[in-house]
């Protein structure tokens, strides 16, 4: 049932797991991004969550698409060279894999996605990767469309 509701959702969804247990505020917070224009708002929202104080990660899913360049997205968002309390990474393996056994190994108190507007019958309404990690991740997900 949460799936189908990621998947029609035009509005941003937050999805919790029912056996989560306590969270650290010292833990950083996962934003999961490919850089293509459907986790524009996603980077946005992440940037707002850390504010001034809050550690983060943010893992990058290479894909044939979205060529990165680290410099580029550093500068886009605001992530700056020197700014201690941000690691970027990128998958190298299985995505889905990569960004679950991150989070786990974290224990990210949120994992921040993007995900397509909804059901257009032009594109699916929830990316491969961003399904995969609905599906297994044991952590916050927040889900927010393009």
């Amino acid at each position: 049932m949460a799936l189908d509701l990621a998947r029609q959702s035009r509005l941003p969804l937050l999805i919790i797991p029912v056996d989560l247990g306590p969270i650290d505020d010292a833990v950083p917070l996962l934003l999961v991004t490919d850089h293509s224009s459907d986790s524009t708002r996603a980077r946005t929202c992440f940037t707002a969550l850390l504010g001034s104080e809050r550690n983060g990660r943010v893992m990058v899913i290479n894909s044939p698409d979205h060529q990165l360049d680290f410099e580029e997205l550093k500068a886009e968002e605001g992530f700056a060279d020197n700014n201690e309390r941000l690691d970027i990474g990128v998958a190298l393996g299985d995505p889905v894999d990569d960004v679950c056994n991150t989070a786990s190994e974290l224990k990210t108190p949120l994992i921040v996605i993007g995900k397509h507007g909804g059901p257009s019958g032009r594109e699916p309404a929830l990316g491969g990767v961003a399904e995969g990690i609905c599906r297994r991740a044991l952590n916050p997900l927040l889900l927010i469309p393009s």
